[in-house]
């Protein structure tokens, strides 16, 4: 480098350093201008107060900004104050008065929660005192300054306060309206239009819509104390327990139970929603045949739907008088008959004898994901003469049933099984699925079913008999069935009715006995059933012949196939894929019904039962999947779907 230009470059860095700070400011502004503005225009209302000090001696300055001060703080005082009586209104806690308890049980949540209550009333009272002491100071400053300056002069300096106030106020107005719209305003959730289907002609508010969102699941407050502790003393009574232990459980239980607070976690707005939705008498609120979604039918159009349903001569009968309160005796008689006969036990007796007479009543539930969108129907058989009889039957027969190759319980099952098979090219899966199971087996078909089973088991010599008449006995009164609907009588004369705890065990029966007289006749690698729903591997010039079998093997019992498609076939919440080379992949696989609602997470529900909703959901995705790539593409959504606490269905996933 030339020695000037390091003399000049030394020489330069001297010159800088033995520059004042106030001549280094002076260059860098010279060589790096700033882009100055306009002095922005003062308000017109604030001039006033210079020309205060301008007219009047400082003390008069001062007077005027104490005026204004007190105004401004009087004015957000004012909207604190409103919103607190908002957030005490709709029972929502701001985080000034949250605070985490150091033990996590609901009881300890509620004190917090009730803490935070109180401290809103405290703040209500203190803002109160706060806001009479600045109207004192106000009126102290304005009365000094008009007795300094004249009558124009402090109209002047007011109006420009009430300018300067009126501001203040529309600032902190629109502060608090957006803290409040977090703390009360669910974000609207793109799935809630799948959660719920108005098929009304009520127009729903965004309110009753969020709150019908939450499920049906949806817990929003305790039970009553009087029902909670009926249904303790009930428990204790019948579980054997001594009138010593009885007492124990009480004094440690009731004391605690008549302590607690009631909890309420929907706010002003959603209890209001949720009483008009239930004041409404011309709308019906359900639950979906399958998924979860929710729907509001007129009632009209649900009944009208029901009639079509009841019409139906070869399943339903009408009856002018209700036989119901003879059923107990009948119930009764047959069972004392058994027992003395030695057929029965006195325990056996008990534990079947009706406590009830009432009617059964019949309800249904639409399918959405059918065109017409017609009702599956049910009887609610709980609380009537025939529910204990036929929930104790089921659980004598249930052996019966069990040790079917073809049937399975569980997906878990059916994964052990197709991981082990090979499928070949001139083979298919399909899958076939029973029309109407309950109502298509004739009673006579059940009749027999039940019978040969019976006979089979006798037949063997390692067990003990049973009484083969006593059972069909009660298998009759059992199958009897009549319900009310809409005030009016019915008979169901074929079919087993939904809702009975012995028609699962007679569809069962009734399918192996149909999978006994099909399956020799046809040439199948794989059969595999869960209740009516059944996936096979067969031969493609097959699938037309097994299907023409299995429909005309037991009377009344159609089938209905899927072949699969693109090399895939779902079967209950799996998705069954072939490889190229005859091996199978699984992945969870979810019905287009399905609206990916479990439990939503402010429902006043344990938390150890949220949590396992989201367990549930890891686990099934790690057994589903059968390569390691495929869990965490259904893990990913699973996050975002279940993590939000906005419509969240459970825990936090983090936390699971």
């Amino acid at each position: 480098m030339p020695e000037e230009t390091v003399q000049k470059r030394f020489t330069g860095g001297s010159q800088a350093l033995r520059m004042s700070p106030r001549q280094g400011t002076k260059r860098l502004q010279d060589k790096f201008p700033a882009r100055r503005t306009e002095p922005q225009q003062r308000a017109p209302e604030l001039q006033i107060f210079s020309q205060t000090l301008n007219t009047y001696r400082r003390e008069t300055l001062r007077q005027a900004r104490k005026w204004e001060s007190c105004a401004n703080r009087l004015s957000t005082t004012y909207e604190q104050l409103q919103f607190l009586h908002e957030c005490r209104k709709n029972r929502i806690l701001p985080p000034c008065v949250r605070y985490r308890p150091p033990v996590n049980n609901p009881q300890a949540r509620d004190t917090a929660r009730q803490n935070g209550l109180r401290m809103i009333q405290v703040m209500i009272t203190d803002a109160h005192s706060r806001l009479h002491k600045y109207r004192q100071e106000i009126a102290r400053q304005k009365s000094l300054i008009s007795k300094t300056t004249n009558q124009e002069w402090t109209r002047t300096t007011e109006q420009a306060v009430t300018i300067g106030q009126n501001r203040t106020t529309h600032r902190k107005k629109t502060a608090l309206k957006e803290k409040t719209a977090k703390l009360t305003h669910k974000e609207e959730d793109t799935t809630t239009h799948t959660w719920v289907r108005n098929l009304s002609h009520r127009q729903l508010t965004d309110t009753e819509r969020t709150i019908l969102a939450k499920g049906l699941n949806y817990n929003h407050r305790d039970a009553k104390t009087a029902d909670f502790l009926a249904a303790l003393e009930y428990t204790l009574r019948n579980n054997g327990l001594t009138e010593k232990t009885q007492q124990t459980v009480r004094q440690s239980i009731v004391p605690l139970i008549t302590r607690k607070r009631q909890t309420h976690n929907l706010n002003t707005k959603e209890r209001e929603a949720l009483k008009s939705l239930r004041n409404d008498k011309n709308i019906i609120i359900l639950t979906t045949d399958k998924g979860r979604m929710t729907v509001i039918l007129d009632k009209a159009e649900k009944m009208q739907k029901a009639q079509q349903l009841l019409a139906d001569t070869n399943t339903y009968q009408k009856k002018e008088f209700d036989p119901t309160p003879q059923l107990p005796n009948r119930i009764n008689n047959t069972l004392r008959n058994l027992q003395k006969n030695g057929q029965i036990t006195r325990s056996d007796l008990q534990r079947m004898e009706p406590e009830s007479n009432n009617t059964p009543r019949s309800y249904g539930l639409p399918k959405v994901h059918k065109p017409d969108i017609t009702l599956r129907p049910i009887v609610s058989l709980p609380g009537t003469p025939s529910h204990k009889l036929a929930k104790e039957l089921q659980q004598k027969l249930k052996h019966l049933i069990s040790g079917s190759r073809q049937s399975i319980q569980s997906t878990q099952e059916f994964l052990d099984i197709i991981r082990n098979i090979h499928i070949d090219k001139e083979e298919t899966m399909i899958s076939f699925d029973v029309m109407a199971l309950f109502t298509s087996i004739d009673t006579t078909l059940a009749k027999e079913t039940i019978a040969n089973l019976l006979d089979r088991h006798n037949r063997q010599q390692d067990v003990e008999p049973i009484n083969k008449d006593g059972i069909l006995k009660l298998q009759d009164l059992c199958l009897t069935t009549h319900f009310t609907f809409n005030t009016q009588i019915y008979k169901q004369i074929n079919g087993t009715p939904m809702g009975s705890p012995i028609s699962g065990l007679i569809a069962e029966a009734v399918m192996q006995r149909l999978e006994q007289t099909v399956l020799p006749q046809i040439q199948a690698k794989l059969w595999v059933r869960y209740v009516d729903d059944t996936v096979a591997i067969i031969k493609n010039t097959e699938i037309e012949n097994t299907h023409q079998i299995i429909n005309a093997t037991l009377t009344g019992i159609r089938f209905t196939r899927e072949e699969e498609k693109d090399n895939q076939l779902p079967f209950l919440d799996v998705m069954v894929q072939r490889t190229p080379n005859g091996e199978f992949t699984t992945k969870v696989y979810s019905k287009a019904t399905h609206t990916d609602q479990v439990l939503n997470y402010e429902s006043n529900h344990p938390n150890t039962h949220k949590r396992s909703c989201i367990r549930t959901l890891f686990k099934r995705a790690a057994t589903h999947c059968s390569t390691p790539e495929l869990p965490k593409e259904e893990e990913e959504p699973t996050y975002t779907k279940y993590s939000s606490k906005t419509y969240t269905l459970a825990i936090s996933s983090t936390n699971a």
